[in-house]
């Protein structure tokens, strides 16, 4: 209500002094007749609200935007709990049980990339170092072992991996990791590696390599998809093992049992192509002490906002930067220190108050935990923030997004971030309005097991088609030329 009484006591104040300037000029000259010919005169005052027309639009379209998004939650009925949240300029528009923790999905994610930018948003980098007094025989062999260190890179894969998606995800090349190493041993006198090679995972030493794949914490089903991997300070190819062609069935995935021995024997394949066999095996083990190290070759993540880019789209990508939030913040990468540190971040942000952290539940990166919990207007926050930040650099652009083929095709400019499961159906975006009105929102549903009704749970069966329906539409309300100062009257007759 109080949105609409300063515009009420502005337009008061214009029709006011409208008036007293009217008066003040016929007192001053009440029987001079004009003899001048001024032109055409003003038929809107200058202290008019018509010369403010987006202004005087705004309390209507604010007022038929809250309806217009409410229409699809009202309609999902008794068939699931809904929240949402719907921001104009960072101001709250509408509210609908978004002050309640609900389970958001994969929506889950921006927390995760929003929390990131508060710990640091340097690349990744993955290292290939020997001894320093490891001997060269005469015929080149290398009598010792080389190390691959980690660096928690959730992108490093092999060309055959990524080469199955068809979304331009980032990576980081493991390729051109090895072909630096064969060239740079090569440089060095080195044709054969008579030692092992060694992954070392220290980065997430003592963090569950398999997350937490078992339910009740995860449905069946979810552990079933093989959607994610695993996660480890030393990870190729999301940590599986195997893969088919395509991707079409990513539950034809096989997860790796030891994904630092599995990234080594990837690397040693791949060492053996450029022409430097390894043929001590591989193995996992600790690095040399740092002063005993001979640097061989490395390799840096692309920036990390493209790697948040892949995150709302493969839940390993997603489920490695959760883990990394409690690492760069200056803890381990085990579960608790990641809740506390996430609960941490959104609280130096603003989102949270330090009293409700006990109260919200961030157990996976991923957002398929039955666990996690969060609220609408948290989630709608994170939107508003920084508009380079990692959360709202990631959202991807509507026609590449999974709401691609139910979305409205008059927006200019629209980046979300949906997905749907049996039990959750959820959405966050942002938008820019043809006004320039920036327009950022959320909405999770949970659903009632059994249930269904005219809000489905596909992203396109009913609720999220009704709120990008209603976000299109803004600004509605009266046309701007309806409201736009009236055009000069022609000037008077001088003899009359």
């Amino acid at each position: 209500m109080r949105r609409f009484i300063l515009p009420a006591l502005v337009l008061s104040v214009a029709i006011i002094a409208s008036v007293l300037a009217a008066n003040a000029n016929d007192a001053a000259n009440p029987d001079d007749p004009s003899t001048t010919d001024a032109g055409p005169s003003l038929s809107t005052p200058l202290l008019s609200v018509r010369r403010t027309p987006e202004w005087l639009r705004q309390p209507t379209t604010t007022n038929l935007l809250d309806t217009a998004v409410r229409r699809p939650v009202d309609a999902v009925g008794d068939t699931g709990a809904v929240c949402l949240s719907v921001h104009v300029n960072g101001e709250s528009v509408t509210e609908v049980a978004s002050d309640l923790p609900f389970n958001p999905g994969e929506s889950q994610r921006l927390l995760t990339l929003a929390a990131l930018d508060t710990v640091g948003t340097g690349a990744f980098t993955t290292e290939v170092v020997r001894t320093a007094d490891s001997v060269i025989d005469d015929d080149g062999v290398l009598q010792g072992d080389l190390w691959l260190i980690g660096g928690a890179d959730p992108v490093l894969s092999t060309n055959a991996y990524i080469s199955r998606f068809d979304d331009r995800r980032a990576f980081t090349s493991l390729e051109e990791l090895a072909l630096n190493t064969a060239t740079a041993l090569g440089e060095a006198g080195i044709t054969a590696v008579a030692g092992r090679i060694i992954g070392v995972d220290s980065k997430y030493e003592g963090s569950p390599q398999v997350f937490d794949f078992e339910e009740p914490t995860w449905t069946r089903a979810e552990v079933d998809s093989k959607v994610v991997g695993v996660t480890s300070g030393l990870l190729v190819n999301n940590g599986f093992s195997s893969y088919p062609t395509d991707n079409v069935d990513p539950a034809a995935n096989v997860r790796t049992t030891d994904a630092v021995t599995h990234a080594a024997s990837e690397f040693a394949v791949l060492l053996n192509f450029f022409g430097v066999p390894a043929t001590g095996g591989v193995a996992g083990g600790d690095a040399p002490p740092a002063v005993d190290r001979e640097p061989v070759a490395s390799i840096d993540s692309p920036p990390l906002s493209e790697i948040a880019r892949r995150a709302l789209v493969d839940g390993t990508t997603a489920e490695m930067l959760w883990r990394e939030i409690a690492v760069r913040g200056g803890g381990s990468a085990s579960n608790l220190d990641v809740v506390l540190g996430i609960n941490a971040a959104l609280i130096e942000l603003g989102l949270l108050q330090s009293e409700e952290a006990g109260n919200f539940g961030k157990f996976d990166g991923s957002g398929l935990s039955l666990r996690n919990r969060t609220r609408c207007d948290v989630l709608a926050g994170v939107l508003d923030l920084d508009p380079e930040g990692l959360a709202v650099q990631a959202l991807r652009d509507v026609g590449e997004s999974a709401v691609a083929e139910c979305a409205p095709s008059s927006f200019e400019s629209l980046h979300v971030t949906a997905s749907a499961r049996p039990e959750v159906t959820s959405m966050a975006g942002k938008a820019v309005a043809s006004n320039g009105d920036v327009l950022t929102f959320s909405v999770v549903a949970n659903w009632v097991a059994g249930e269904s009704g005219l809000a489905d749970r596909g992203v396109c069966d009913g609720l999220l088609p009704g709120i990008l329906d209603a976000i299109a539409e803004h600004p509605a309300g009266p046309e701007l030329d309806d409201l736009t100062p009236l055009a000069p009257a022609p000037p008077a007759d001088a003899d009359e």
